[in-house]
């Protein structure tokens, strides 16, 4: 009988936490003043070992183009908070709501990973909410692909701002993005050359 109670202790206390709610988060931190919002986004920001332990490869390394990206991002998401309507969904691929940075982090992050995206009086607020230890933002996945992409063959980069692109093109800018981040040269030859044919020309 002891037994059977310290085996319920020990499960309950390892008894995940509830997952932060989004909206009544960001409910109150609209409600501070501008340096007390600041200071409440600026919490936002994973540490690296939490960014390594939650992207996946060849994202891990891409740590300080992150926390550049954030701390570029974060004044602004500070100020964009209000008084409002705040709604949140989860963060899936394929939404057409999404921002092309939310759409960017959904490759950064495992099949199926919790995330949720937020809107403010219908607006997306750019970024992706996670839980770690309390809310927590990725922002700046767009940036990193592009700088990676680029970084190789510019006019590839352009082929992944297709707009509208079709599934297959879709699927062949997530390769550009992969193999250009692993440095795999030849298999980024030939997802750019694919793009090429099948993502078009992006608008000017």
């Amino acid at each position: 009988m002891r037994l059977a109670l310290l085996v319920i202790a020990v499960a309950a206390c390892r008894r995940p936490e509830p997952a932060p709610d989004l909206t009544g988060e960001l409910a109150r931190i609209a409600r501070l003043e501008l340096d007390a919002r600041r200071a409440a986004v600026a919490h936002w920001k994973l540490d690296e070992a939490a960014w390594r332990r939650i992207v996946v490869e060849p994202y891990r390394a891409r740590y300080a183009d992150y926390a550049r990206a954030f701390d570029a991002a974060a004044p602004a998401l500070a100020e964009r908070l209000h008084a409002g309507t705040f709604a949140a969904r989860a963060h899936f691929a394929g939404d057409p709501a999404l921002t092309a940075d939310q759409a960017r982090t959904r490759w950064a992050l495992p099949v199926a990973f919790a995330a949720e995206v937020a809107t403010l009086d219908g607006q997306p607020i750019d970024a992706v909410f996670v839980d770690d230890h309390g809310v927590r933002a990725i922002v700046g996945v767009d940036a990193i692909v592009h700088a990676a992409v680029a970084a190789r063959d510019p006019a590839c980069a352009r082929l992944l701002d297709t707009p509208e692109p079709a599934p297959r093109c879709r699927e062949i800018q997530w390769e550009l993005a992969d193999t250009a981040l692993r440095e795999d040269a030849a298999r980024f030859a030939h997802a750019c050359a694919l793009a090429t044919t099948l993502c078009g020309k992006p608008s000017p």
